[in-house]
């Protein structure tokens, strides 16, 4: 913002800058001990805490989203780990056809090639409602420490679906007391 001000022969000229602030919604704050992984491939309203934070003997809930809708209600949300991230860290290893935005566009794996275990949640049921997907934390003090790379990913088992999986965003979890 400029401001000129002129008078009795003179004038004065005072120059402002950085007079607006842009707030960008992340979300919610993420727990202790939970890192958001990717690029911003993924869409990132995709994959969220619901509850919880990885401490040991305890539970998370991930909520798995497809917000452009492009999979039909009654798909099937699941939460894949791995102990190792992407070999492209920071970012994930883009992979075609796996991207929830249209059948053609590609989605960011960010975890490991090799899987430590999927877990299954309750059925989609749409845009803005995040399916729940439940993860136990064993009570193992060895864990402690640790990180787990976690990813939602959305499928769609229905004959002709234009896109039978897609790629949701991804944490990394590492486990406290």
């Amino acid at each position: 913002m400029r401001l000129d001000v002129q008078g009795a022969g003179s004038t004065s000229t005072k120059t402002l800058t950085d007079l607006v602030n842009v707030l960008v919604d992340t979300g919610p704050p993420l727990p202790a001990g939970v890192v958001k992984l990717g690029c911003g491939t993924n869409p990132p309203s995709s994959f969220r805490v619901l509850t919880g934070e990885p401490r040991i003997g305890t539970s998370m809930t991930f909520g798995v989203d497809n917000p452009f809708g492009t999979q039909s209600s009654g798909s099937i949300p699941l939460l894949v780990s791995s102990w190792g991230r992407s070999a492209s860290t920071p970012c994930g290893t883009l992979q075609a056809n796996r991207g929830m935005s249209s059948p053609t566009a590609p989605g960011e794996l960010l975890i490991g090639n090799t899987i430590v275990f999927t877990r299954r949640g309750t059925p989609w049921t749409g845009p803005g409602n995040p399916a729940p997907v439940v993860m136990a934390i064993p009570n193992d003090a060895g864990l402690v420490g640790r990180t787990l790379y976690v990813q939602g990913r959305m499928q769609d088992a229905r004959s002709g679906a234009a896109i039978p999986l897609a790629f949701a965003d991804g944490f990394a979890l590492t486990f406290q007391p």
